[in-house]
């Protein structure tokens, strides 16, 4: 049996209609599909700057988050030019953007957390001049991706003047930004870790470890999306309950996999892209509120080896795309009850030695102590 004429028109009208082109498999083989800004800032407090609080805390606490911050030159590319070296093309010279997050513990032991970034204003020639002539830049607001995030407390063991905790940490992307604006993925990045936090005195380490899974796109003869994650923080209290301390962080995004490619000349070029930053500034907590101003840059861990046709062989260092020249940060944190937050978790040791404020008397077991120094035999 022959089928309508109006499904048979309809059948013809899509065959002959050209599927529209994905801007992530470009063939020019650039593609703007990837966040330039690759930092990844924690929803809720921080005992540093960017790494998530790991420690537990009571039942049922919660905070709100604004971030603010700028990064010069992110994302720079060499293109093809007389001079052997190339000619560096800023695709994007400078990004401001900004950020809301917010957290919930529905227990002591998880938290949930979600943040919204968005781009405020881009400047920089895109892709124009590496894959054609003319063209449109990337500039003014753009949505990035939403970033959806728990945190589950393995362990934590607080003996007096010592702290440590262990804890699972995952996130995930949805891909919410414009892909085609360097301001999101093309498709949902799935992001587990594992956290690590000590603390003794005045001082607190951190750090965490996972891989980012994300679809990888071709940009600047690489091909970006995955990678694995290593970061690593240390903070010093200046003030006693961290008042104000200083903190610095760095963290390396390798790409899963070396880029091999094929000059025009014959000769073969092995690279290997690794985006590195670190970033330094004080940290104040006064209230309910924490307020942390950091500023830093990006640190030359890739690397490209070109072996020539003739057999000669070259080298170079470079900072990866998505590693800024210079960022600067603000990150500020409204934590209700951070005049418990802010020091130990009740019932715990603080870090100089001292005991920790009592529970209240509503949160105590019936018939439990004040805290434990209170219960020693014969009082």
């Amino acid at each position: 049996m022959r089928s309508p004429l109006p499904l048979r028109a309809l059948a013809l009208l899509a065959a002959a209609t050209p599927a529209a082109a994905d801007p992530c498999a470009p063939r020019g083989g650039q593609a703007p599909c990837l966040d330039v800004d690759r930092l990844w800032v924690a929803p809720g407090p921080s005992a540093l700057l960017t790494l998530p609080e790991l420690r537990p805390r009571p039942a049922l606490t919660w905070s709100l988050g604004a971030d603010a911050g700028y990064v010069h030159a992110p994302l720079r590319l060499r293109t093809e030019a007389p001079d052997p070296a190339g000619r560096e093309l800023r695709a994007v010279t400078s990004v401001s953007g900004a950020a809301l997050s917010a957290t919930l513990r529905p227990t002591s032991q998880l938290e949930l957390g979600v943040a919204q970034a968005l781009v405020v204003a881009q400047e920089g020639t895109g892709l124009v001049g590496v894959t054609r002539q003319r063209g449109e830049a990337p500039g003014g607001a753009a949505l990035r991706d939403t970033r959806l995030g728990v945190t589950a407390v393995l362990a934590d063991r607080a003996p007096p003047g010592f702290g440590a905790t262990l804890a699972l940490r995952a996130e995930v992307t949805l891909p919410t930004g414009d892909e085609t604006r360097f301001a999101g993925a093309p498709a949902a990045v799935f992001a587990p870790g594992l956290g690590g936090e000590l603390r003794a005195g005045r001082v607190t380490l951190a750090t965490l470890w996972g891989v980012r899974l994300g679809r990888q796109v071709p940009l600047g003869g690489q091909r970006l999306g995955s990678v694995a994650v290593a970061s690593l923080g240390v903070a010093v209290d200046l003030l006693p309950r961290g008042a104000l301390a200083l903190a610095a962080e760095t963290w390396v995004l390798p790409e899963l996999g070396a880029a091999r490619r094929t000059t025009a000349g014959g000769g073969a070029v092995t690279s290997q892209v690794v985006a590195a930053e670190w970033l330094a500034g004080p940290r104040a907590r006064r209230g309910d509120w924490e307020l942390a101003v950091a500023g830093g840059t990006a640190l030359p861990f890739s690397s490209e080896t070109v072996r020539d046709a003739d057999g000669a062989t070259r080298s170079e260092v470079f900072a990866a795309p998505g590693t800024p020249l210079a960022r600067v940060l603000l990150r500020l944190r409204f934590v209700p009850g951070s005049g418990i937050r802010s020091g130990p978790l009740p019932g715990h040791a603080r870090g100089d030695g001292a005991a920790a404020p009592a529970l209240p008397r509503s949160l105590r077991p019936a018939g439990a102590p004040p805290s434990d120094q209170n219960t020693r035999s014969g009082t």
